[in-house]
């Protein structure tokens, strides 16, 4: 299978959110928050997520005044959600920079999940 592009992993997140509110297990509060992913060289590009609790949307461009920016190379971006490279390691790396509500950047991989099965075309 060919591999996906950060143009298509931001169209998965709508249906990968994982509101607080149907997933108390998970013990997160309620987020509402804008976040601003710059993805760098081939395949990249300027997106914008809102989540309002409930929803999360996803916008092609930039927005004034995110909660989190969170910047990497597109292929770096690519690696972390595929689980090719850790998302830890990357930032000691200097692989992806966060800017922002540093909180809200430790939930992410809570917010979001992406089926295993369309992961496994990555690996």
């Amino acid at each position: 299978m060919s591999e996906f592009t950060v143009r298509q992993l931001i169209a998965m997140l709508p249906a990968a959110y994982q509101p607080a509110a149907k997933n108390p297990e998970k013990q997160l509060d309620a987020v509402n928050a804008t976040i601003q992913i710059v993805a760098k060289g081939d395949n990249g590009g300027d997106w914008y997520i809102h989540i309002d609790d409930l929803n999360c949307t996803t916008y092609e461009g930039t927005t004034n005044n995110p909660d989190l920016k969170l910047t990497a190379k597109a292929q770096d971006l690519l690696d972390i959600i595929s689980g090719k490279m850790d998302a830890i390691k990357a930032y000691m790396l200097g692989k992806v920079r966060f800017s922002g509500d540093l909180n809200l950047a430790l939930k992410i991989s809570q917010l979001f999940v992406i089926p295993e099965e369309i992961l496994e075309q990555r690996k």
